[in-house]
């Protein structure tokens, strides 16, 4: 009944102009509480039609996004370190003027290296904290987003490591494999056991077959389907790998691993 609504509704949440204009915190909300949720529940058939025209554009944004928030740390881009240094109190004025002069492209190159914020009297180290936090949490939730989306943490993971447990038992023809949990839970050898160690159920085991369907299918529309979002996807985790932060590059490295296993 409503879908005659939803081409004004991608209007909305993917018009470039708004994406361009959040800061990085409110970006993160956005992918956490908006895209990544919506991949998660959209049903299957309906990838093209309704996650192609929001994620082409969000991804696309999000590497342009992050190439310019971390070019100056990396010395990679035409400004330089001190670019990074948050909007206060005292150079508000200089940056407004800065946007008249140059124009919104090139401001938003600046407005990126300092993660949008603007930190009013705080201090210098303070407010450069502020921003290098802003930064890391931003390419910190692109990566566990990824993770979510093709099952490598959360609720779609465990199906996943259910099936490795299957497919080892069925190698070695031990189906105990299937009764033990991890090392740190005790187990009474008698229940099948997920790979974390709860109880597994006749109706989990229909649960987990379709979410296997919607894993390998959800994999091969981000991967497959669609040149934009494989595209930007695969370009911006590259890219990942060489900022300066280990959380990010190890979560990274998993996800380089699964986009490997499901385009081989």
């Amino acid at each position: 009944e409503l879908s005659h609504l939803y081409p004004q509704f991608v209007a909305v949440v993917a018009n470039q102009e708004h994406l361009r204009s959040m800061e990085h915190r409110q970006f993160n909300q956005y992918l956490k509480q908006f895209i990544e949720i919506m991949m998660l529940s959209c049903p299957a058939p309906l990838y093209q039609s309704h996650l192609t025209a929001i994620l082409g554009p969000v991804f696309e944004h999000l590497q342009y996004r992050l190439q310019y928030s971390w070019s100056p740390v990396l010395g990679t881009g035409t400004l330089g370190i001190e670019s990074t240094r948050p909007m206060g109190s005292d150079n508000c004025m200089a940056a407004a003027n800065q946007l008249a002069s140059v124009g919104v492209d090139q401001w938003l190159i600046a407005y990126y290296a300092r993660g949008g914020l603007f930190v009013g009297d705080l201090d210098n180290v303070t407010g450069e904290a502020a921003v290098e936090k802003a930064r890391v949490e931003l390419t910190r939730t692109y990566a566990d987003m990824l993770q979510s989306t093709l099952a490598l943490k959360g609720a779609w993971a465990l199906v996943l490591a259910n099936k490795a447990r299957e497919d080892l038992a069925l190698k070695r023809n031990d189906p105990s494999k299937l009764m033990s949990g991890p090392i740190n839970k005790l187990a009474n050898g008698k229940d099948y056991l997920n790979a974390d160690g709860s109880k597994r159920t006749l109706a989990q085991l229909h649960i987990d077959a379709r979410r296997l369907v919607r894993i390998d299918k959800l994999c091969h529309f981000l991967l497959l389907e669609n040149e934009q979002i494989a595209g930007s996807l695969v370009v911006t985790i590259i890219q990942c790998l060489e900022y300066p932060d280990a959380y990010t590059c190890r979560r990274c490295t998993r996800i380089v691993h699964r986009i490997l296993e499901s385009v081989a």
